[in-house]
């Protein structure tokens, strides 16, 4: 077990990067068992199980709970964004965008940007996406890949307000967690931690030295009273302690959703908090493909 502490300054936005490593190897092989179906049957009985879909069939929305249903960016309307339903899988992918153009391909299990009155998932909830990236976007921060953008998954209650992504204006982060890759500002794959404000961000590849982001994995996210836990195939990777003395507080009235989207931005952080991006020129397909979504209510004390 070890810990390294460093800060690195983002257009004003210090951010403290706190990778520690807690032991237990990632399988680097690829498992192709049909995960995408037992998921979900296995919770469909569960009182616990809040919602699961595992993209089969030809519907984008399919919502096997009836408690929550996926949203889309703009509709699905903006230039070079597809939602392509697989067989297996449900693939976000951005293709042919240009600098002139937002081109986002985002699904939230609420409609994106409302308050917390209308989200979700309140505390003592994991959520969990077995996921894929697409080969030329890399975990390595030092070799992030070709393509250029940001793409991931978050646990979420982010509030745009009055700002419009689409000219690049975006409110301060509020509460998000979750696993983000970037070609710029953050490159590679990392954990994202923002609370009240203050974000921590962690390169996955100082927590796992030479992981394979191209390659299935499940990847999650559970939050409980006083802890924010990061996990990749079941094995805890990172965490933030919330809601103790003199530390971050993170109100438990405040309500999270599951969002995962690709898109051609790169975000930059202003000194009052605020966000504003620049666009990209793709140059090949970029996408993000989950086999299955699920969020699960777990006991306070869960220890995963």
């Amino acid at each position: 077990m070890y810990s390294k502490k460093a800060t690195i300054s983002v257009l004003g936005v210090t951010m403290m990067l706190l990778p520690t490593l807690f032991g237990g190897s990632i399988l680097a092989q690829e498992n192709s068992s049909n995960h995408w179906t037992a998921e979900c049957r296995k919770y469909e009985d569960r009182d616990s199980q809040l919602f699961c879909d595992n993209f089969i069939g030809n519907t984008l929305y399919k919502d096997q709970t009836s408690k929550a249903d996926w949203y889309r960016f703009a509709d699905g309307n903006r230039p070079a964004s597809f939602y392509d339903n697989t067989g297996d899988g449900l693939r976000l992918r951005v293709s042919g965008a240009k600098s002139t153009d937002y081109s986002n391909a985002e699904v939230s299990l609420t409609k994106l940007y409302l308050d917390n009155a209308n989200l979700l998932f309140g505390e003592n909830t994991r959520a969990d996406i077995r996921m894929k990236f697409s080969p030329n976007m890399q975990a390595d921060g030092a070799n992030a890949g070709t393509a250029k953008g940001t793409a991931g998954f978050l646990f979420w209650n982010y509030y745009q307000g009055t700002k419009d992504p689409v000219k690049g204006q975006f409110d301060p982060v509020r509460d998000a967690f979750g696993f983000t890759w970037a070609s710029d500002t953050a490159p590679g794959l990392i954990t994202f931690k923002a609370v009240g404000g203050v974000t921590t961000i962690s390169p996955v590849t100082q927590l796992l030295p030479g992981f394979n982001m191209n390659i299935y994995h499940t990847y999650s996210v559970v939050r409980t009273h006083n802890a924010i836990k990061f996990l990749i195939d079941g094995k805890k990777i990172d965490g933030l302690a919330v809601n103790v003395a003199g530390g971050l507080q993170l109100d438990p009235s405040h309500k999270l959703t599951a969002d995962f989207w690709a898109d051609n931005a790169s975000y930059f952080f202003r000194a009052d908090g605020t966000i504003y991006s620049t666009f990209s020129t793709t140059t090949a397909d970029q996408w993000i493909k989950a086999e299955y979504v699920k969020v699960t209510q777990i006991d306070g004390d869960n220890r995963d």
